[in-house]
């Protein structure tokens, strides 16, 4: 598998080369021909409509200099009146013979609309046209010659057309062989790390130093989940939960969650390899700022997926550690909903807000906030466009009340209990054993909200609701401070 990106890349550019070269000299082969024919056409009628615009009967050297630009492009030129008294030819020399031989004896095919006609001049093929130009009462014959280009000079143009292209190709393998092995480096030196994390290897130091800015913000964050993980590790032998979580338990959730985000970091990274590959193979006739972004847009994907891992690792070192005091939870609800009404406006999304006021707790606004914005977060992910969210906080039976309803698909009583434990992936119901469906990542964020309530001697949960699924928590009012 080492060196797979890197050959791929390597073939994929050399194809496009080779079907550029062979293709071009392919046209070339064929079309020039035609293209010859139609520029000597093209040139043969403005010769003659120049000539028509011209007094024949008193050529000025302004008209010869004309004539002879056409001359120079191999264009033959014989005019004589209508006793056959030459007017001009392109050999100031035998001029009579001139027009004896390209007048005189073809007299009977002039006319007033002429035509272009092949025929053969000696050993050479010609394109010849005959007219008649009638001036001040006077009749003219002209007689306007080509020598057609043969297939022979065509097809020697076109070998040495091939011949440059197969230089350049020689030239180039050796030099796109190395380059791309330069490419494609750090992106295997990511797969490998990241296949090494799958297997519960955390002892993977990727470089930070690489030509490519995003992708060495990538592997610093690799870095850093890496070696926090190695310390979680090493504490107790393993990560360490609180409320009498089964430590074999939480490492599978552990495992799960680094195989789930690293199967999923492999996507991002095909699409950045596909996208590099575009803007080295098409030079600047692409969009270079559309590819631009869309790697930035990837990169910024991935390290969502790792700062997921880094919220788990620091949250699970500092919640035993947070500090508590009186808040009043409304305040922090007035503040998420102003922060979240331009989103649900932008998507078409109908927020209702309902809560209830001074609701006082004593807790941690911190991750109170963070509680509520992972619920939210989920609601609008499972929230189509048109459909409504509700969030509402009430006190009952001195517990202060969270309740996140939003309008969608309603969760498979099998999941209720497993998409609080790490990274789960959710199966729509329409699901069978043959087929398989693009799954709903739930992420960690419900895991999370599980946690910070807990340690706010709280509890949460999931119901299905009418036409749609609601998540609650509720934590104990601070009675003190209740009006």
């Amino acid at each position: 598998m080492k060196g797979k990106v890197r050959r791929k890349l390597m073939w994929m550019q050399l194809s496009i080369l080779i079907a550029v070269t062979g293709g071009g000299a392919l046209i070339y082969y064929l079309a020039a021909p035609f293209y010859h024919s139609f520029q000597r056409n093209q040139l043969i009628w403005e010769a003659y409509h120049t000539l028509g615009d011209m007094d024949l009967n008193m050529l000025e050297y302004s008209d010869e200099s004309t004539l002879w630009q056409y001359e120079e492009q191999n264009v033959r030129i014989t005019i004589s009146n209508e006793e056959f008294y030459p007017v001009y030819t392109t050999w100031a020399e035998n001029m009579e013979h001139q027009v004896y031989r390209h007048i005189v004896r073809n007299k009977e095919e002039f006319s007033k609309t002429p035509q272009l006609i092949s025929g053969e001049s000696g050993q050479f093929s010609v394109v010849k046209l005959m007219g008649l130009l009638e001036q001040d009462g006077e009749t003219f014959y002209v007689s306007i010659r080509v020598k057609k280009v043969s297939g022979e000079l065509v097809f020697r143009n076109t070998e040495l057309v091939l011949a440059v292209f197969l230089l350049a190709l020689v030239i180039s393998v050796p030099i796109l062989y190395i380059y791309f092995k330069h490419v494609a480096q750090p992106f295997e030196e990511i797969l490998d790390g990241t296949n090494r994390i799958v297997q519960s290897d955390f002892h993977v130091n990727l470089s930070e130093d690489g030509v490519y800015r995003e992708l060495n913000c990538l592997a610093r964050n690799i870095n850093w989940m890496t070696s926090h993980l190695q310390k979680m590790e090493n504490q107790d032998g393993g990560l360490q939960v609180d409320l009498g979580r089964d430590k074999e338990m939480l490492e599978n959730i552990r495992k799960d969650v680094v195989a789930d985000i690293s199967h999923e970091l492999k996507t991002p990274l095909a699409i950045i390899s596909s996208q590099v590959e575009m803007l080295q193979c098409m030079d600047d006739r692409i969009d270079r700022s559309y590819y631009y972004s869309s790697i930035v847009e990837e990169v910024s994907r991935m390290s969502d997926m790792v700062g997921e891992l880094m919220d788990l690792s620091l949250l699970e070192q500092n919640l035993q550690k947070m500090e508590k005091c009186e808040i009043n939870l409304t305040d922090i609800m007035e503040y998420i909903r102003l922060k979240y009404q331009a989103l649900f406006g932008q998507n078409h999304i109908k927020g209702e807000f309902s809560l209830e006021p001074e609701c006082c707790v004593w807790g941690n606004a911190h991750y109170l906030e963070q509680a509520l914005d992972n619920y939210i977060m989920n609601a609008f992910s499972h929230t189509a466009q048109g459909n409504c969210i509700r969030v509402c906080l009430y006190r009952k039976n001195g517990w202060a009340h969270v309740t996140v309803y939003n309008q969608g698909e309603h969760i498979e009583p099998s999941d209720m209990e497993r998409i609080w434990q790490g990274y789960v992936m959710q199966r729509p119901k329409q699901e069978t054993a043959q087929d398989r469906p693009e799954q709903r990542h739930m992420g960690i964020g419900l895991y999370l909200v599980r946690r910070i309530i807990r340690l706010h001697q709280g509890e949460c949960g999931v119901e299905n609701k009418d036409k749609g699924v609601e998540f609650w928590f509720k934590v104990p009012c601070n009675h003190e401070k209740q009006g």
